[in-house]
C-alpha cells in the first residue's frame, strides 16, 4: 500500500508539528510523524481532524518526541508545549472569550469548551475556591496521558494570562495518569 501524507486539520497536532519543524528541522518533522504512526497505527495517510476526532496517542507521541529532541524532562517539555499552543491559539481564544475579562470568568467557561470535544474525555467541573482561586476537576476520563494533562494545565494558565494580563499560578494536585481517581487543576492568582 502506498502511503500518502495526511492533510492535518487538528490545530493542536498541526501546532506541534510546526513547532518541531521550526525548532528541529524538516527531517525531525518526518521522524515525528513516523513515531506518531507507530504509536497510534498508520492512520496518518488520510485526514487528521480536530482533537475531537483523533486518538490522544497522537498528541502524546508528539509531546514525547519533542521532549526527547529538546532534551527536557517530560513534565517541563509538556508544560512548555502547553504555553506554546496557548500563544499559537491566542487570537482564536481571545475572540471566543472576549467578553470574559477576569480569570474566574475564563476558567468557568473552560468546562463548556472541554464538553465540546466529542470523545471520552470525562466531565469537567469548575469550582471557585474564593476570590483568588479555582479548581477544574475532571472525572471519567477514557484516555489520558501525562503529556495531555501537563500541557492542558499550562495551556489554560497561559490563556488566562494572555487574555487578562495577570499572573496566575497552576498546579495539578491529582491526575488519573499518575494513579489518582480524577484529574484536578488548581489555579491561584492575586487580588
Amino acid at each position: 500500500m502506498i502511503s500518502i501524507p495526511a492533510e492535518i486539520k487538528g490545530t493542536t497536532i498541526q501546532s506541534r508539528l510546526d513547532f518541531i519543524e521550526r525548532r528541529f528541522g524538516e527531517e525531525a518533522r518526518g521522524r515525528a510523524i513516523r513515531e506518531m504512526e507507530a504509536a497510534a497505527g498508520n492512520i496518518t495517510t488520510g485526514l487528521i481532524l480536530p482533537m475531537s476526532w483523533y486518538p490522544l496517542r497522537y498528541d502524546d507521541a508528539l509531546c514525547s518526541f519533542i521532549a526527547k529532541e529538546w532534551g527536557l524532562s517530560g513534565e517541563s517539555a509538556f508544560e512548555e508545549l502547553g504555553r506554546h499552543s496557548a500563544n499559537e491559539h491566542q487570537k482564536f481564544f481571545s475572540s471566543l472569550l472576549n467578553h470574559s475579562r477576569t480569570i474566574p470568568d475564563i476558567l468557568s467557561l473552560v468546562p463548556k469548551i472541554h464538553e465540546s470535544y466529542s470523545r471520552n474525555l470525562g466531565e469537567m467541573i469548575f469550582e471557585s475556591t474564593g476570590d483568588t482561586g479555582a479548581i477544574l476537576r475532571i472525572d471519567g476520563h477514557g484516555e489520558i496521558y501525562r503529556s495531555i494533562c501537563a500541557s492542558n494545565v499550562s495551556y489554560i494558565q497561559e490563556t488566562c494570562r494572555l487574555i487578562t494580563g495577570r499572573r496566575i499560578d497552576a498546579r495539578e494536585p491529582a491526575c488519573v495518569a499518575r494513579g489518582d481517581t480524577h484529574c484536578e487543576y488548581a489555579f491561584r492568582w492575586g487580588p
